[in-house]
């Protein structure tokens, strides 16, 4: 949501081509809780707009050999596109890793307890 908020600032300031600029270059960018975003959109999913707007910051990474961490709790929820290229492993972009565990803030498992 904050990659998002400052693209979108961007357009008022007049700085989005650098934003996205510095998102496209930046050594590493870290995505944390991708998918979070969709609790801010039109009720239908993530809008198209963001989805435009994450789909060209990855495409743009992986395409370059650009190095990302991406956390999330449910990467199906930022569309097919963005999902396909997050596990380009035909490419070596990504590696997967997956951890079970309690929640960190809440302390729940994630089946229901």
């Amino acid at each position: 949501p904050a990659m998002l908020r400052a693209l979108r600032q961007g357009y008022d300031d007049g700085q989005y081509d650098t934003t996205l600029l510095a998102l496209f270059e930046a050594p590493l960018l870290v995505l944390d809780d991708l998918g979070a975003e969709y609790r801010r959109s039109d009720g239908d999913g993530l809008t198209s707009w963001a989805a435009e707007q994450i789909y060209m910051v990855v495409a743009e990474r992986e395409s370059a050999g650009k190095e990302m961490v991406v956390t999330s709790n449910d990467l199906e929820r930022v569309g097919e596109r963005v999902l396909d290229r997050l596990l380009a492993t035909r490419t070596g972009f990504s590696l997967h890793l997956k951890l079970h565990g309690p929640s960190y803030r809440s302390g729940r498992t994630g089946d229901g307890s």
